[in-house]
Order: C-alpha cells, then sequence, then structure tokens
C-alpha cells in the first residue's frame, strides 16, 4: 500500500514477498526493470502493467505467480524481457518481445502460423510444457536471431520444419 508513496524508481524487485496482488505502480514513469516473480498473484495480468515506465520497462518478470490471462492488446514497446514461466496463462500470446519465456502455463490450441514474423528480433522463445498442438509453423524460420528455441513437452504433429536444421545459424 505505501508502493505510490514511493520516489520515482528504475529497479523494483519484489520477488519471493508473499504479494498476493499487484503493487500500485502506475505512477512510476522510469521503471526500466520490474520483478514479481515467485509471489502469489492470482488472476489477470492488469493492462495497466505495460504502461509501468510509460514505454521504458525493458525486463519484466512474472514468473511463479497464479496468473491466468494475460490482455491480448498488450503493447510492449522497449520491453527486451518478459518472463511469465510457471502460470497458469490461458490462450493466445502477444508478439514477443527479444527474449520470452511463457513455458509451464496452460496455453492449449496450435501456434499461430505468422509467429515466426514476430520473432523476427527474438534471442530466447519457450513455450514448453505447454497443451500446444498442431503443427510447427514453416514461419518459425524467419526468427533469424533466435538462439534458444524450446517447444518441449507438448503434443505436436508433424515433421520439424527443415529450416530448422539448416538455415538457423544462432540457433
Amino acid at each position: 500500500s505505501t508502493v505510490s508513496t514511493l520516489p520515482q524508481l528504475s529497479v523494483l524487485r519484489l520477488a519471493s514477498c508473499n504479494l498476493q496482488k499487484f503493487p500500485e505502480l502506475r505512477n512510476q514513469s522510469q521503471m526500466i526493470y520490474l520483478d514479481l516473480s515467485n509471489n502469489q498473484i492470482a488472476g489477470e495480468i492488469p493492462r495497466w502493467i505495460w504502461e509501468v515506465g510509460d514505454g521504458t520497462l525493458q525486463y519484466l518478470n512474472l514468473s511463479c505467480n497464479r496468473l491466468v490471462d494475460l490482455p491480448m492488446n498488450a503493447t510492449m514497446c522497449n520491453l527486451s524481457v518478459l518472463d511469465l514461466h510457471s502460470n497458469q496463462l490461458q490462450g493466445e500470446f502477444p508478439k514477443p518481445p527479444k527474449i520470452v519465456d511463457y513455458s509451464s502455463n496452460k496455453v492449449g490450441n496450435s501456434i499461430p502460423q505468422d509467429i515466426g514474423n514476430s520473432l523476427t528480433s527474438t534471442d530466447f522463445f519457450s513455450i514448453s510444457n505447454n497443451s500446444r498442438s498442431g503443427v510447427i509453423p514453416q514461419s518459425i524460420c524467419n526468427a533469424s536471431y533466435l538462439q534458444v528455441l524450446d517447444l518441449s513437452n507438448n503434443a505436436f504433429r508433424g515433421g520439424i520444419p527443415d529450416c530448422l536444421f539448416y538455415n538457423m545459424e544462432n540457433l
């Protein structure tokens, strides 16, 4: 409750603090690093979280909570790292930033066919341990900067796109 009276912060680490709800951070216009991981925050990720730092937020870690929904119109202007692993997120994920971890959630359905077009500058992409099905789309080949691609423990069918073996220099 006292977070709203804090001075402007650039870094806030509240990992493992047994938080049960998102602290009020809307007035934090200079924040670049926010870690709320390993708490007990439940429910939907609020839309205002993407506005923290007035577009300067670069690192957001909400992993190991009990989050269930991610707003679809999330704009992650300068976000480089988004860690959402080990929640209960369902549905689709927004365009990923440079490093993204959506592993160990309840994200079902197939990977969007054009996902690779959203990964053109992404280094790390993980959707392991979800309920993904369908095929691995050929557009994944457009993610030429990928160094880590973790699609393990899902229910994919079909083959692996050849480009992942031959054309992905960094993978």
